[in-house]
């Protein structure tokens, strides 16, 4: 887009030498009158229609520019861990397209405390959710502990629906 802008500012500046030499050529007396404001009319047209053209093309620039800034803050804010202090549902949604909870590694062992955000602007960022136990337990294995066998746990009955 910088290059478009100088094209168009090199094009700029032609027609305002062509206008000064017009004029010139008319102070000589080399050109007649009617013919100099044609043509001074003509590149004055051109001149606009550069410079409207110059100025979208730079607040598009100035736009981009910004868009990139705001996205650079958000990845150094994403990446500086802060903990936040309240949860806001209406900035997630607005910056999140989905979330994928756990992942399978080349192996196909199933790791289920990554945590990855799929932003909307298609960027994304995988967290190892393990670090952020709030219990503070860290994972032993892959396998989820099971009950001794030999312990038997017997529950109550509840003794009026026993008496039907």
């Amino acid at each position: 887009m910088a290059q478009k802008i100088k094209t168009l500012e090199r094009k700029y500046y032609e027609v305002q030498k062509k206008k000064k030499k017009i004029l010139d050529l008319l102070l000589d007396d080399q050109l007649e009158k009617a013919l100099f404001e044609n043509s001074m009319n003509e590149l004055s047209e051109e001149e606009k229609t550069l410079k409207e053209k110059i100025e979208g093309f730079n607040l598009k620039l100035e736009h981009e520019v910004e868009l990139k800034k705001r996205i650079d803050r958000l990845k150094a804010a994403l990446n500086s861990n802060i903990k936040l202090e309240k949860f806001d549902r209406h900035i997630f949604e607005s910056l999140i397209e989905k979330v994928i909870i756990g992942k399978t590694d080349e192996n196909g062992i199933v790791d289920p405390y990554y945590i990855t955000f799929i932003y909307k602007t298609g960027l994304d960022n995988t967290v190892n959710g393990d670090k952020y136990r709030i219990d503070g337990r860290k994972k032993d294995s892959g396998v989820l502990p099971s009950k001794d066998a030999d312990v038997v746990t017997v529950l109550p009955s509840n003794r009026e629906d026993d008496r039907g």
